[in-house]
């Protein structure tokens, strides 16, 4: 990184569309992908992209084998392969509502604006 930084905390992004209704009731798949898509615009508002993500947490209802898998799948159209931020995912009995599945958090690097 050859110019300063600052960090951005994105928290509390879930499977909700523009509209606030909740995307993919009971498809994990589904749910990642607009989750992942509200980040995006998250990124943007912090003038980043998934490249500057440092660290995820992911926060997923009914943790599970297959539900990694599905998860890292659907992430890989998100992120770099051959630099993939640190991620931790953890296992949660519920979230803010009973459809959603998953609910990320992300840190950020982003330029800073005293540059």
């Amino acid at each position: 990184m050859g110019s300063a930084r600052e960090l951005a905390f994105i928290s509390g992004q879930v499977a909700y569309d523009s509209d606030g209704n909740i995307v993919g009731i009971g498809d994990l798949a589904r749910q990642t992908r607009q989750v992942l898509e509200n980040l995006s615009h998250a990124l943007d508002a912090v003038d980043a992209t998934f490249d500057d993500i440092l660290k995820f947490t992911f926060f997923v209802r009914n943790l599970s084998e297959e539900a990694v898998a599905t998860i890292r799948k659907v992430r890989t159209e998100y992120l770099s392969s051959s630099n993939p931020p640190a991620s931790t995912m953890v296992g949660v009995a519920a979230l803010a509502k009973r459809d959603l599945l998953l609910e990320v958090e992300a840190y950020v690097a982003v330029p800073s604006k005293l540059d």
